[in-house]
C-alpha cells in the first residue's frame, strides 16, 4: 500500500513540476494563477498530510484486528483440543464399562 501511495505521489509530483516548468509570468494572468497555485499547493500538502495519517490508522487498525484474529483462532484450537481430550476421555470410560 504504501508503494502504490508513494508511486501516486511521484506521479503527482511529476506533474507539479511540469506545470512549474511551463509557467510564464509574462502572461497577464500570472498573479492570479500564482494565487491558484499557492492554494493549490497547500490544498495537496493538506491532503498529502492527511491520506499517510489515514494510511497510517488503518494499518494501526488492521494490525489491531489481526491481533484479535489471532487470539480467537487460538482460543478456538484451545476449545478444540479440550472437546478433543474429553471425548477421548468418555470413549476410554465406556469402553471400560463395556469390559466390566
Amino acid at each position: 500500500m504504501l508503494v502504490l501511495y508513494k508511486l501516486y505521489e511521484m506521479q503527482i509530483q511529476k506533474r507539479v513540476d511540469e506545470h512549474r516548468t511551463n509557467f510564464n509570468p509574462a502572461e497577464p494572468s500570472v498573479k492570479y494563477d500564482y494565487s491558484f497555485r499557492r492554494q493549490l499547493d497547500n490544498k495537496i500538502d493538506g491532503m498529502e498530510t492527511s491520506l499517510v495519517r489515514n494510511f497510517a490508522n488503518s494499518q494501526h487498525h488492521f494490525v489491531d484486528e489481526l491481533a484479535l484474529l489471532k487470539s480467537q483462532v487460538a482460543e478456538m484450537v484451545d476449545c478444540l483440543k479440550e472437546l478433543r481430550d474429553a471425548k477421548k476421555g468418555e470413549g476410554m470410560s465406556s469402553k471400560k464399562r463395556r469390559l466390566l
